[in-house]
């Protein structure tokens, strides 16, 4: 948004200023808050219950926030609370009016049509679940602690290897100290050997959720296993799932002919289907031989679908540079490796094939067995650290609803 326009001539002297400003717009801004304090800084004696000041804007750079530096005599649009679409989170009303005469509630300059992210919907909806994504060692939990103290929310584990207990130090699950600060739910729920899936975590998650908001508190639900958070916000996708007979047939035949079969049945699937990809030429074609109709239009209603959930949903994708993440994902397998990890994987005995998947179990497996050195298995879960974070960073950077948040 444009900054304001010089004062008039005519101005009043320095100290006059001052108190005008004070009168009109308040105290100061913070500089660069993070999404957890851009909620706190709140003023019950100028505010409608429930609601807080925000500077989200100096995050998200959609909402500029009024400066107390400004003259008094600059003209201002800000939004009230009326002029806020509940559903919508849009700007559908603004106000302008000199600074001097700007209500103490008004503390945003926006444009008409400008979307309001994440906190505005705290004030609306304040038991509405805060989603912490992004890649493996960014910080998630440490966020999610800051944010669940600032809003006096309870953290709900969307991590799919902290949900298995005696595999904390290998999924760097929150320690102690740190779960003792506010409720942490769905940490160590599992036995190693149990499976588990993303349809379970949700079956698990969603009565945890709503106890939460029953007892008047906010979920923050943080974690890294994409596909898990996918069900819980969206669903699965209403397709089918694969079957055995079906796909051992398309399996016998040559691709081409698989390709001329989809073209034929789906021509708008085959147009955006990689058609080199047999796999994905397979699932395409077994799509519409299960169901009848054509892929193509059940992945646009699913999509649309889509869409409509996200305009609901609010969250935040910690993003790092490249830099720094590898440095902190180094850093963390060292302090896992000097902290108890060999003693953890030595005493699970047997897992669930979810398990075993969790990077460092193999690795240190191997390490303890004599079939590699210490400084092989560190490089080792580096690696699959890097690329696993480097898969997620993908996944969520799809979901668009996610607010990009880049940490100081």
């Amino acid at each position: 948004m444009a900054k304001p326009s010089p004062a008039p001539t005519g101005r009043k002297t320095t100290a006059q200023g001052k108190a005008h400003r004070a009168a009109a717009l308040g105290p100061r801004a913070p500089k660069k808050p993070s999404p957890a304090r851009a909620t706190q800084n709140a003023n019950p004696t100028d505010l409608p219950p429930g609601w807080v000041k925000t500077t989200l804007g100096e995050i998200c750079d959609r909402v500029a926030t009024i400066q107390p530096e400004a003259d008094p005599d600059t003209e201002f649009t800000y939004f009230d609370i009326g002029g806020i679409d509940n559903e919508t989170n849009r700007v559908v009303e603004t106000k302008t009016v000199l600074g001097r005469e700007a209500p103490s509630r008004a503390r945003q300059s926006v444009r008409k049509g400008d979307i309001l992210f994440s906190t505005v919907r705290t004030y609306l909806k304040k038991l509405a679940p805060i989603y912490i994504c992004g890649p493996t060692a960014s910080g998630k939990s440490a966020l999610a602690l800051e944010m669940a103290e600032q809003l006096d929310g309870e953290i709900v584990n969307a991590d799919a290897f902290q949900l298995y207990r005696r595999l904390e130090i290998v999924s760097a699950a929150p320690s102690l100290d740190e779960r003792s600060r506010v409720p942490h739910h769905l940490y160590g729920v599992l036995d190693p050997a149990e499976a588990s899936d993303a349809g379970s975590y949700v079956r698990m998650a969603v009565p945890v959720i709503e106890e939460i908001q029953a007892r008047g508190k906010t979920p923050v639900i943080t974690g890294g296993s994409g596909l898990y958070l996918k069900f819980l916000t969206h669903g699965p996708a209403p397709l089918p799932t694969g079957d055995a007979a079906l796909r051992a047939e398309l399996d016998a035949r040559p691709l081409a002919d698989l390709v001329a079969h989809l073209g034929l049945l789906d021509p708008v699937e085959a147009a955006r289907t990689a058609l080199r990809n047999r796999r994905f030429v397979s699932r395409a074609l077994e799509i519409c031989l299960l169901t009848g109709q054509k892929a193509s239009a059940l992945r646009d209603q699913w999509e649309a679908k889509t869409r409509e959930i996200s305009a609901s949903l609010r969250g935040f994708m910690i993003c790092r540079t490249r830099a720094d993440l590898h440095a902190r994902i180094a850093g963390r397998t060292r302090r896992m490796l000097d902290g108890g990890a060999l003693e953890e994987v030595a005493a699970l005995g047997k897992v669930s094939p979810n398990c075993e998947k969790a990077i460092g179990v193999r690795e240190i497996r191997s390490l303890l067995a004599g079939e590699m050195a210490r400084a092989t298995c560190e490089d080792l879960i580096n690696a699959a650290t890097r690329q696993y974070a480097k898969r997620q960073e993908t996944w969520f950077r799809r979901e668009r609803w996610l607010e990009i948040y880049q940490p100081a």
